[in-house]
């Protein structure tokens, strides 16, 4: 090869390198501009289809969704009226041999919302307590 072809394969080299440097850097401080929820969601990361939703950016980080309660209190949760509540009365085995474990007291109350179920925990029970005309449905 030529000496100008060796400065120009050199130059090309050093040039794809430092563009490609500066493209990585832009993006790095890009993803560091994403602090929250929000920020994630309009940056166009994925929105996960759960309660309260999350966001996770090509670096890892997880971003979940706040939810105010709108009552002036810390509660949190949704604040609408769900179909059902159910309350699970099915016996219950627990792998310790005791009556009344953990594993068996656990979910076994939830909401029933346009035919799926959904967790206490995503409502404010209190809300719902207050404002819906609900009664326990206990399944066996």
């Amino acid at each position: 090869m030529h000496k100008k072809n060796w400065y120009f394969l050199i130059t090309f080299v050093l040039l794809t390198v430092i563009i490609i440097f500066l493209i990585m850097f832009a993006r790095q401080n890009y993803i560091r501009g994403i602090v929250d929820f929000e920020s994630c969601a309009d940056a166009g990361y994925p929105v996960m289809k759960s309660y309260p939703r999350q966001c996770r950016t090509s670096d890892g980080r997880l971003f979940v969704e706040e939810i105010p309660s709108g009552n002036g209190d810390n509660r949190v949760g949704l604040e609408s009226c769900p179909d059902e509540w159910i309350r699970n009365e099915m016996p219950c085995v627990c792998l310790d041999g005791k009556e009344n474990c953990e594993s068996c007291q656990n979910n076994r109350e939830y909401f029933i919302v346009d035919g799926e179920r959904r967790e206490l925990n995503e409502y404010n029970v209190t809300w719902v307590e207050e404002n819906c005309e609900l009664e326990k449905t206990i399944v066996y």
